[in-house]
């Protein structure tokens, strides 16, 4: 009886354990997202990149 008692404290601890790992993983990864002002950087170096190569592509017609 009290081995089956000592499995069961065991996997609730290991559920405990996953869970907090599963909080914190989510927390760290809400931190690491990007802001929208760098997606619209990245955008806007894109659209000057691409705007910049077809005025030299054009210029050599």
């Amino acid at each position: 009886m009290s081995n089956e008692q000592d499995n069961s404290d065991s996997n609730t601890f290991d559920l405990a354990s996953i869970s907090e790992s599963i909080e914190e993983f989510g927390r760290k990864f809400e931190e690491s997202k990007p802001k929208p002002l760098t997606y619209l950087g990245i955008g806007a170096g894109l659209f000057t990149t691409a705007s910049l190569v077809a005025i030299f592509i054009g210029r050599k017609k």
